[in-house]
């Protein structure tokens, strides 16, 4: 068997960087004063272990930050490890980003030339090879052109077809294919399946599931700077998906739960700016060690993060622990004899001792039960959580010789008081009577257009639904934009083919909505309708009036339930917001084009549609019932 071509031992990268002033970090690198205190350490990748075989091909996936990067860096020897080793035998091509080694004010074939005679090719061999590379691109009038008028698409093809024009040993690429079309994506991936068949090896890496399986062998799933999994690449590439999926129907859940709430349209604009919820341990006296750190809603995981390890302060997670000396007295990171992770934190000269976890969050559920857990170990502590305003003590703790879990419920009104410092109001049903001042209610008017498109005409709030207190949270995401004294919605469920509420559902598979009602009064031929919108343009209508099993009269103080089955969900793959609705049975004879309904939801749910693994070939949006014919002799 032969030797691997690339093996890493152990291998760790880390940053520092210095918090102290301009003057402070110039005479700390140049090792005149000792400035340790300010400095913090940012471990890209640790302890990493890899052994790559000759002609093999490599995928390397896993979120923005964990590591990928800086792994290909360290293996193309243009980084070196803060520890560990690295042994790669053979030539190194890399493209990391697009026009390396370019320059933008020579033409293509200026640049392509340059690139040769570096790697010391020339006369025959050289124009042979450039007429190979010319081929290949297909770039035609603009190889003679300056590199600056190159879309980014043109500059993946130059540069790919250099660095593979003259057979590599090892061929490293970061992302830059997915600048090209798929004609030329195509071209590239058999040009490298040829590549590693005559020996060379291939570390590739895209967030592109489908291109990774298409290309590679094999596939190492990084998070958080670690090594997390590894093996045959569908195996890899389906347990991340599945991590990624668990991870948006969780916040798409939280974010349905707040869509009902009084602040919507300002919470329209700030979905993607997340809450930052902080939770400090405040040490008054002594050392205390902290290991993991987890938030949860219900029963559900928000975000975690292991203190000490790789990437625990790396802000663009969901979790992270604020290693700033400023605001808190964590240490450097630690690690034990058995393996675990973990920082101290310490009192010094009677000053307390803290350090904060923060929580990046889409919104928060104020009807969700929310607790704090932590890992802890010899010392005493104190759980404090900010509350918009302050730091306010929830919970005392002292921790043994081991690490133990200590868990605390964080009380809804210092949530609530929160996201009031956000501008964001909490309907006073959801906590004790003391803690909200009671709110007015305006019920809005809301119309359906003849066109199916639901628009605003004003936009107030309503009490919540009525309901049992075990249905608190839902009642509050049912809150209607329309309250009618004749019917009201009390509950939807958005369910796969085996009943489990959803967010997330496969195109062309079975999807069922149940929207269950109360009827104050006597309703006649009432019209239930869901709508699904993509990018605010309406994809889908349903009426329930096109089926003959409508109901004639609901009659008064009778309670039921409305069920919509997709056998095949007729849209395609994409982000929804799905409306719920009641109308009068005018809505479709009335040409005024303004029907007031009896109860709205208005884009209420979001769900994703996603394509099934088998399919490849994307249909567009709409995928209905067809019939195909054939004759013929």
């Amino acid at each position: 068997m032969s030797d691997p071509i690339i093996e890493l031992k152990h291998v760790s990268r880390v940053f520092r960087m210095s918090s102290g002033t301009k003057w402070q970090r110039i005479m700390t690198s140049l090792g005149l004063i000792n400035n340790s205190e300010n400095i913090q350490e940012f471990w890209a990748l640790r302890d990493i272990n890899l052994q790559i075989a000759p002609g093999h091909r490599l995928g390397i996936i896993g979120r923005n930050g964990a590591g990928k990067s800086t792994l290909l860096r360290i293996i193309a020897g243009l980084l070196q490890p803060s520890e560990g080793s690295v042994l790669v035998r053979g030539n190194v091509e890399t493209m990391m980003h697009l026009g390396t080694g370019f320059h933008p004010d020579l033409t293509g074939r200026q640049n392509v030339k340059a690139a040769l005679a570096h790697k010391g090719i020339f006369g025959k061999e050289a124009a042979d090879t450039l007429e190979e590379i010319i081929d290949f691109t297909e770039l035609d009038e603009f190889f003679d052109m300056p590199l600056r008028t190159y879309s980014s698409g043109m500059n993946a093809r130059l540069g790919f077809a250099t660095a593979t024009a003259v057979k590599p040993e090892v061929l490293i690429i970061d992302e830059v294919l997915g600048a090209g079309d798929a004609y030329f994506a195509s071209k590239s991936y058999e040009r490298m399946r040829r590549l590693t068949s005559s020996g060379a090896t291939v570390l590739f890496v895209s967030h592109d599931m489908s291109a990774v399986e298409q290309l590679c062998d094999d596939a190492i799933w990084l998070e958080r700077g670690q090594l997390k999994s590894s093996g045959s690449t569908i195996d890899i590439s389906r347990a991340y998906a599945a991590s990624v999926r668990r991870e948006e129907q969780l916040r798409m859940k939280l974010r349905n739960s707040m869509l009902g709430a009084k602040n919507f349209s300002a919470l329209k604009n700030r979905l993607d700016h997340p809450f930052q919820l902080i939770v400090r341990i405040f040490v008054e006296e002594g050392n205390l060690d902290v290991s993991e750190a987890t938030l949860l809603s219900g029963e559900d995981e928000i975000g975690s993060v292991v203190v000490g390890a790789p990437q625990d302060s790396n802000y663009r997670e969901i979790a992270f622990a604020l290693v700033d000396n400023e605001l808190g007295r964590w240490s450097k990171p630690k690690q034990d004899q058995d393996g675990r992770f973990f920082r101290s934190i310490s009192s010094k000269s009677a000053a307390p001792g803290s350090g904060a976890i923060v929580y990046n969050l889409d919104f928060i559920d104020i009807d969700q039960e929310w607790s704090f857990t932590a890992l802890v170990r010899e010392g005493k502590g104190q759980i404090q959580v900010w509350d918009g305003k302050t730091y306010t003590s929830i919970a005392d703790f002292k921790a043994g010789s081991e690490f133990c879990p200590v868990e605390i419920s964080i009380p809804k009104a210092i949530l609530a008081s929160f996201l009031a410092s956000e501008g964001i109001d909490v309907p006073s049903q959801t906590l004790p009577p003391s803690s909200v001042p009671d709110m007015e209610t305006n019920p809005p008017v809301e119309t359906l257009s003849t066109t199916g498109e639901i628009e605003v005409a004003t936009q107030t709030e309503i009490a919540a639904l009525e309901g049992s207190a075990d249905q608190a949270a839902r009642s509050r995401m049912l809150e209607l934009d329309v309250k009618s004294s004749m019917i009201t919605i009390t509950d939807v469920l958005l369910e796969d083919a085996s009943g489990d509420e959803q967010t997330h559902f496969l195109s062309l598979q079975p999807m069922r909505i149940r929207i269950r009602y109360n009827a104050m009064a006597e309703v006649e031929r009432p019209e239930f309708a869901v709508t699904f919108y993509r990018e605010g343009v309406c994809a889908l209508q349903v009426l329930s009036g096109d089926v003959p099993s409508n109901p004639g009269v609901i009659s008064a103080g009778s309670k039921g339930e409305a069920v919509i089955e997709f056998p095949s969900l007729p849209i395609g793959r994409g982000s929804y917001m799905v409306s719920v609705a009641i109308f009068p049975q005018s809505v479709r004879t009335d040409r005024s084009g303004d029907h007031i309904a009896y109860a709205l939801l208005d884009r209420r749910f979001q769900i994703k549609v996603a394509q099934p693994e088998d399919d490849l070939i994307d249909r567009g949006i709409a995928r209905g019932p067809s019939m195909w014919s054939f004759s013929g002799t």
